[in-house]
Formats: structure tokens, C-alpha cells, sequence
């Protein structure tokens, strides 16, 4: 394995990379690279094909392509010859991204990770909501739920909702599209707020 892709390896039984070095992650905190990534969880993708998606000059890929496959990130799926040139497909190394537990919650903040993602999600919501004002809250709708609330948990019913999510996150979950079913994105960040006296 080449030495830029040992920082973060694939886990085999659920498709999900493990980034486990600051410069992965840093290589993560850019929307434009997330919604590249986001696009070549479709399928392999040549570089035009994510730029028509993303609506950017392909020549404004190339750079941000490049990071990804140095990281491990994405990798060649496919290569074929068009009038004497190599076009290649890329494809993603896994569909979902977590982060290990020794990388330090400050450090994920610093990187701006945090914030690209939230920036793509809102991009997205955003998009959906401007083209279709009614679809929110149906569950028939483009947006089925919405939702930012006030959980009241003790240590065993904070073990017991993250068990409960990851449980969800996994039934519904799938690398393959499947007859009948319709891809939806799903955030979900569960934080304890401060005590005054940590503030």
C-alpha cells in the first residue's frame, strides 16, 4: 500500500474509511472535495462527468482530484483510450467516512471539517428547498424531516441512542442502489453543550 494511503484504511465488512492522520483529514475540509467524494459514491465517474454534476470546469477538479488520491480517498476505477488520450474513471476507496478516536476533537474543528460538511448539507438542503418550497415534513416529500431538538440524557440513555442510531444507520444503509428505493442523505451530530462552569 502506497505510504500516503496507510493513514486511513477501508474496513472491509461496512465499506467505511477510518481516517486516522491531521493530513487526511485536512484533505476532507473542503466542500468541493466532500461533494466530489459525494459523486463518486454513485459510480465510477470520469472527472467530466463529476464536473457537469457539480456544475465546475473540469480543469477546477484536476487540483483537488490530485489531494484525494494521495490521501486514499478515491482511486482509478477505469481507464480507456478517446482519440489518443487516457480518460480515466475514478471511484471512491469507500461510501462512508469516520474518523478515528485518536485524532483530537480540537483538531477536527481546527481543520475546518466540521464546517465543510455542514456546508455541503446546507448546500443541498438548500438547493431542494429553493427548487421545491413544499418539500419539507411530508414523508413523501424531498425532505421528509427536519429536525434540531433538545435530547435530556443520562450516561445508559446516551450509550442506549447511540447504539439505537448506529442501528438505524445500518439497516438503511447500502452500497448498492436498489430496486425501489431512493437515496437520501442523513446527517446527525449529537453534542453536549458546556456547563457554565466550562465556559
Amino acid at each position: 500500500m502506497p505510504t500516503e494511503a496507510r493513514s486511513a484504511r477501508r474496513l472491509s465488512d461496512d465499506d467505511q474509511f477510518v481516517i486516522k492522520d491531521l493530513e487526511t483529514l485536512k484533505a476532507l475540509a473542503d466542500p468541493l472535495r466532500v461533494r466530489f467524494l459525494l459523486e463518486l459514491t454513485y459510480g465510477p465517474r470520469t472527472v467530466k462527468d463529476v464536473a457537469k454534476a457539480l456544475g465546475v470546469r473540469p480543469t477546477r477538479l484536476y487540483y483537488h482530484l490530485r489531494i484525494l488520491e494521495k490521501h486514499g480517498l478515491v482511486r482509478v476505477a477505469a481507464r480507456r483510450m478517446v482519440s489518443g488520450i487516457e480518460e480515466r474513471s475514478y471511484e471512491t476507496t469507500a461510501r462512508s467516512w469516520t474518523f478515528d478516536k485518536s485524532l483530537m476533537a480540537a483538531d477536527i474543528v481546527r481543520t475546518g471539517i466540521v464546517k465543510s460538511m455542514f456546508d455541503v448539507t446546507a448546500a443541498e438542503l438548500e438547493l431542494v428547498l429553493d427548487r421545491e418550497p413544499d418539500a419539507l415534513g411530508d414523508d413523501r416529500s424531498i425532505v421528509p424531516t427536519l429536525v434540531f431538538t433538545r435530547l435530556l440524557l443520562d450516561p445508559d440513555d446516551l450509550e442506549e441512542f447511540v447504539r439505537r442510531m448506529d442501528s438505524v444507520m445500518e439497516d438503511f444503509s447500502s452500497d448498492v442502489p436498489i430496486a425501489g428505493k431512493t437515496e437520501y442523505h442523513a446527517v446527525l451530530a449529537a453534542y453536549r453543550l458546556p456547563r457554565p462552569e466550562e465556559q
